[in-house]
């Protein structure tokens, strides 16, 4: 469903393959795809390793929002979605 443009919901049990449905749309597709995620632990580590490329990544710009973010960061997160073709692929 999100390979072909749809808006997807994925509530699914640790372990089940979750960041697949995201990441893999995310990599073929044209647009940043937004992720919403309750764990800032899980964020930070995912965003690094997407944009590492380390065991489990492949070097995918990635970036996040969060409240532990200082006003600076936010904002050149912020700055770099509001380009016209924004490099992030991953929020």
């Amino acid at each position: 469903a999100a390979v072909s443009g749809r808006h997807v919901f994925v509530l699914m049990p640790t372990g089940g393959g979750k960041s697949l449905c995201y990441q893999l749309p995310a990599v073929i597709t044209l647009g940043v795809t937004v992720v919403v995620c309750p764990l800032l632990s899980l964020m930070q580590d995912q965003v690094m390793a997407l944009c590492t490329g380390r065991p489990g990544g492949c070097g995918v710009p990635a970036t996040y929002l969060s409240s532990q973010q200082s006003k600076g960061e936010a904002l050149g997160v912020l700055r770099e979605l509001n380009k016209a073709q924004p490099t992030c692929k991953l929020l």
